[in-house]
Order: C-alpha cells, then sequence, then structure tokens
C-alpha cells in the first residue's frame, strides 16, 4: 500500500514520528513524507527508503507560501493516488484535506492526528473562530480522527462527524531511552555537566515561545533564589524568545541560577541529573517532555493545563499550579524542594503511571487504527469513540 505521512516541518517526523513509519514499512507498505525541509532530515529516513516530497508548508496561518503549498500537495496527491495519507500539524492537516476534497475519483482514506487543537477551554475567541470551524468541516473528510488527550477527544465525538474518533496516548516514549539511574550515575553525571551533589536542578525542555511561556520559570527563580541558594533552572532548546529570555537572566543577574543551554540531543542525561521537570507551558497536547520526564521517575510540577493534567495528578505524581501564575510556581518548586519523601513519592508514582505511553503501546494501538482504514486488515474494535462512518465524496467514505 502506498502512504504518504505529511507534517508542516521536518522537525515532526525527526521528534516523533520515525518509529511509526518503520512500523508500516516493516508491515509492508511503501511511506513517502511531505513536509518544509526546517531542519537536516534525520539519516534513518533516508535509511528506511522514504520518498521526500518539499513542500512549502508555514506555520504561520497567515503566511502567502501556503498558497504555493496547497497547490503543491494537491499535485502530488492527484499524481501518485496514495491509499492512505496521515496528516500530522494543524497547517499540513488543512490544507492537505482541502486539496483531498478538490481531486476527483480519489480511493484514499485520510488518517489525522491532531496533536491538541488550537481551541480549547479558555482558549481565545480568534482561535475557536478561525480554527474551529475549518476542523468541524473538514472532520466530515476524515476517516479517523486521532487525538491525544481527553478534552480534544471529548469535543470531537460530542461535535465532530468523523468515521471514528480515537483517543491515543500521545506519540510514545522510548522506555529504552528514558529510565532512572542510580544514585550514584546521577552523581557522576552531575560531575560530568558542572553541577554539584546539593544543587536543586529543575529541567524544561522546550521551544522558547509564548505558548511555553518559559519566563514564568526565571521569574519563580527570582523569586527563590535566596531560599534555595542552589536552585538551577536547566532550560533545554531553541526559538524566538531565547535571545529575550537571555537578556532577562543577565539583566537580573542569574546567570549562575538559570542556564539556557540551547538545543540538545543529551535530554535523557540532563533528565537524569535533575531532582524535578518543570512546564510553564499555556497551552499543550499531550507534552512528551513530561512524559520524558515521568519514565526518568522525576517528580513533575507543571501548570494546569490541557495535557498537562492529562499525565500529571495533583498530590500524586506532582503539583499542578494555575497557568501564568509566578507565586504558585515558586511556592510548589519550594514546597518540594523542602520535603524530600513527597519527592521520592512523586518521583515513584510518575514511574508507575507511564507504562501506558509507552512507545510499544502507543504503536500497538495505531496499528489498531490501521487495520480501520487499510483494506482487506482485519477491523479490530478497540476503546475508541466510533460513529458512523459517512460518505464524504461519491466513492469515499
Amino acid at each position: 500500500m502506498k502512504i504518504l505521512f505529511v507534517t508542516t516541518i521536518s522537525d515532526t517526523v525527526n521528534a516523533f514520528l520515525i518509529p511509526h513509519i518503520q512500523m508500516l514499512i516493516t508491515d509492508g507498505h511503501q511511506v513517502d513524507l511531505a513536509f518544509d525541509i526546517h531542519s537536516e532530515i534525520d539519516p534513518r529516513i533516508h535509511d528506511l527508503g522514504c520518498k521526500i516530497h518539499p513542500v512549502s508548508f508555514k506555520r504561520s496561518i497567515k503566511n502567502k507560501k501556503n498558497l504555493t503549498a496547497f497547490k503543491n500537495i494537491r499535485g502530488l496527491i492527484k499524481k501518485k493516488r496514495y491509499h492512505l495519507i496521515h496528516t500530522h500539524t494543524p497547517i499540513a492537516s488543512v490544507l492537505t484535506r482541502l486539496a483531498y476534497i478538490t481531486v476527483p475519483g480519489l480511493d484514499t482514506s485520510i488518517v489525522y492526528t491532531a496533536h491538541g487543537f488550537h481551541f480549547f477551554n479558555q482558549a481565545p475567541l480568534i482561535n475557536w473562530l478561525l480554527y474551529y470551524p475549518v476542523e468541524k468541516f473538514l472532520s466530515r473528510f476524515t476517516n479517523v480522527l486521532i487525538t491525544i488527550n481527553n478534552e480534544d477527544y471529548h469535543r470531537a465525538c460530542r461535535k465532530f462527524k468523523t468515521g471514528h474518533i480515537r483517543r491515543v496516548n500521545g506519540v510514545g516514549v522510548n522506555l529504552d531511552k528514558f529510565r532512572p539511574c542510580s544514585q550514584k550515575d546521577k552523581m557522576r553525571l552531575r560531575k560530568k555537566y558542572g553541577y554539584g551533589e546539593h544543587d536543586f536542578v529543575l529541567f524544561f525542555a522546550a521551544e522558547f515561545n509564548q505558548t511555553k511561556n518559559q519566563e514564568l520559570l526565571i521569574h519563580a527563580v527570582i523569586a527563590l533564589k535566596n531560599k534555595i541558594p542552589g536552585i538551577r533552572l536547566l532550560l533545554a532548546g531553541t526559538g524566538d524568545l531565547l535571545k529575550t529570555c537571555r537578556k532577562q537572566v543577565k539583566k537580573m543577574h542569574i546567570q549562575e541560577h538559570v542556564h539556557l543551554l540551547g538545543y540538545q540531543k543529551n535530554i535523557q542525561d540532563l533528565l537524569a541529573i535533575s531532582d524535578a521537570a518543570v512546564s510553564s507551558s499555556r497551552r499543550e497536547g499531550l507534552p512528551v517532555n513530561i512524559m520524558e520526564a515521568m519514565a526518568t521517575g522525576l517528580p513533575i510540577i507543571a501548570t494546569g493545563c490541557r495535557g498537562n493534567r492529562d499525565l500529571v495528578t495533583h498530590g500524586h505524581n506532582g503539583t499542578i499550579v494555575a497557568i501564568d501564575n509566578v507565586q504558585q510556581m515558586a511556592e510548589a518548586v519550594f514546597h518540594l524542594y523542602s520535603h524530600k519523601e513527597l519527592q521520592t513519592t512523586y518521583g515513584r508514582n510518575s514511574l508507575n503511571t507511564i507504562d501506558k505511553y509507552s512507545l510499544h503501546c502507543v504503536l500497538a494501538e495505531m496499528k489498531k487504527i490501521y487495520d480501520l482504514v487499510i483494506p482487506a486488515a482485519d477491523h479490530r474494535q478497540g476503546n475508541f469513540c466510533s460513529k458512523k462512518t459517512i460518505k464524504t465524496k461519491p466513492g469515499r467514505h
């Protein structure tokens, strides 16, 4: 079977989707990829034999290059006539499904993974006006809609007219790569990276932008640096606001306490040396950074946005604080620092919760979903919201 994976930028495939593609290829399918080449393509993609089709998708809905992207993806779909198209990320998924419904005579199944709708509880009104009507309309032309958190899943079941709606626990975390280490190894790694035995290390890996809101964590450290002299906040990632955060750290003379690490490949080591993982996000789908921290056996302090709430149970494996509330974040960090037994309990509970988010379990769920749309497969039914399959165009369903 000919399958096309579509994402807005190459980074999404590099970071999350290679095991999913590998599973399909192992099962005997041909997988092509279409995306904007935003960063260097992972060599494993070439090793798998995937054909790459550059398409100039842009993440901003206002970018005029998306008109060209629409024409390019439509031409590709029309020429190749794939049996299955699996789309990811909002812009690419909208443009691909719009292109699909304008090409007559296709016998193609559409699977769409929504990594977090832009419309959500307490989202700005403009998000609802721009994104909700489009997603609701295009749901009619989607055979399977995959959601990754409870809020999106229940809204889609109530509001959308999709063939099947399924909730899957994210893209999967590799439990062979992310796992707890011994105290001895933790101290060895701390020495390697220049941190002391008594430092209190917090970690957050995310793109520097308004959504991830790293400035909240920086302000929390400013409030805590005298109470916790050994506090060390490690922020890994790049993005538009990295320069702004760097200036802020320098202006407040907290370079000793806040370390802006840039892009890092050694996330598992940085988690291993940490005492807790933190998240300041205003919006999430189902955050991989928290799943990786849970797999490492860390307690979590996170804002109460969608996605974070799916992974962190307040008082069980971490603490939930209000979005944009510096005082609550600082108080939660100090409370965890002051109660060592909580660090152990929360970390253990994180570890006991993570199995269902493992790559092994997620791939097993994805295989069931592909069975729904791959011809001649065993269409097994699982724990999902199934609606009557509807005709989207003559000969399509």
